[in-house]
């Protein structure tokens, strides 16, 4: 990565990436290679302390269940910019006790996303 080099996905949720996923990541799967780079760099990452870029797939002792716990509330710096009608709240995410509840919430909302970009573009 070149000096200045912005990522345009946080780090918290490249650092949740499988190094090794069940499947092949699809053809032109961007997010991987900016994980790969932050780590062979050893990147910096963080906005007030600067703390390493570490992949927690790597790490052992940071059980799966963790992990899916985490990227429940990561993924909603993402949609936190998407919001649509229905769309629950921050304060509702917070609540919600269960990590398959709030990963089905952000799967709603990406779908919802994906969907609109499809009826958006042109196909090809």
């Amino acid at each position: 990565l070149n000096p200045g080099f912005s990522v345009p996905v946080p780090s918290q949720l490249l650092g949740l990436l499988p190094t090794l996923p069940a499947a092949a990541w699809p053809e032109g799967f961007q997010l991987e290679e900016y994980a790969t780079k932050l780590q062979q760099n050893n990147a910096v990452v963080g906005t007030g302390t600067k703390s390493p870029f570490v992949r927690v797939s790597e790490n052992y002792s940071y059980p799966i269940l963790r992990r899916a716990a985490r990227l429940s509330y990561a993924i909603w710096i993402i949609l936190e910019s998407i919001q649509t009608q229905g769309s629950p709240s921050k304060q509702d995410i917070l609540e919600e006790t269960s990590i398959a509840k709030r990963l089905q919430l952000a799967s709603t909302q990406l779908d919802f996303v994906n969907n609109a970009l499809r009826q958006a573009l042109p196909e090809s």
